[in-house]
């Protein structure tokens, strides 16, 4: 697309070219610019990838907002700043989601949003909505505040679905009417009335449960937007109130390579969060 033509054109700008004559030292780095050993030299290099991209969009926003005027402007969307505003606006709706992946086809994946907790907690509007698949909400919501109170745990799980009703998920496979994700994962889904009821006697604990309302939906690693890591049940089923550092930042370090440079690149721009260095 357009704006992977940009992007590419300054990649190509910043690429070194070497001197006639300067065999020997392409040769030792793998290549010259013209053979395409150079270029995966840098291409491999994922800080400097990291940088050159966080430089093309503060310097392709800021050509945008140089040309607002009483903080209108006229964007072409077919460019690359009107595909790059689009893709910005976009992502930050998502900006580093862990999403668990509930069901897959060829139309992509469907999820929940792990680290997107709601502020609303005990309250009887919210629990009705996590409770509408049930066909028993009237009857449930009662028992569920209840049981649960302060302690019930509800996330933000996607942009979509949000009328379907919540989705519980848990790692109590013995709950009747709990389903698992996927053989073997021991992650559960559904199973509300006994989970209130298991609350409510004492024999679990409210924190052991995470309630999710709405979804993602068409999920897909395609376009590089979204990345898809083997599950980890700890992960999965740990509540994100308070944590020391932020899912995302946990997740990537856990897949290294790659994933944990860019988890580094992102807290080093950070105050809140403590680096490696500090």
């Amino acid at each position: 697309g357009v704006l992977g033509s940009a992007l590419r054109s300054r990649f190509e700008a910043e690429l070194p070219v070497p001197e006639e004559g300067d065999s020997g030292d392409a040769a030792a780095k793998g290549g010259s610019a013209g053979d395409g050993g150079e270029e995966a030299r840098f291409l491999a290099n994922t800080a400097y990838c990291y940088r050159l991209c966080e430089g093309f969009v503060a310097e392709t926003l800021q050509a945008l907002l140089a040309k607002a005027k009483g903080g209108k402007a006229t964007v072409d969307a077919a460019s690359a700043g009107g595909a790059l505003l689009q893709a910005y606006q976009e992502a930050g709706q998502e900006w580093q989601q862990v999403v668990l992946v509930l069901r897959s086809s060829a139309a992509g994946a469907d999820g929940v949003a792990l680290n997107r907790p709601l502020a609303a907690r005990g309250n009887r509007q919210l629990a009705e909505l996590l409770l509408r698949q049930t066909g028993a909400a009237e009857a449930l919501v009662g028992p569920l505040l209840a049981a649960f109170g302060d302690d019930l745990c509800a996330y933000l799980g996607g942009p979509s679905e949000h009328e379907s009703g919540g989705l519980l998920v848990h790692g109590d496979g013995s709950l009747e009417g709990a389903v698992e994700v996927s053989p073997g994962t021991r992650i559960f889904t559904g199973g509300e009335r006994a989970a209130i009821e298991a609350v409510a006697a004492g024999r679990a604990s409210p924190l052991a449960f995470r309630w999710f309302l709405g979804r993602h939906t068409g999920l897909t690693t395609d376009e590089g937007a979204w990345r898809a890591v083997a599950c980890a049940r700890p992960v999965a089923l740990k509540q994100c109130l308070g944590l020391p550092k932020p899912l995302w930042h946990e997740v990537m370090e856990l897949c290294g390579g790659e994933c944990a440079t860019l988890s580094r690149l992102e807290i080093l721009k950070r105050d809140d969060l403590p680096s490696e260095d500090d």
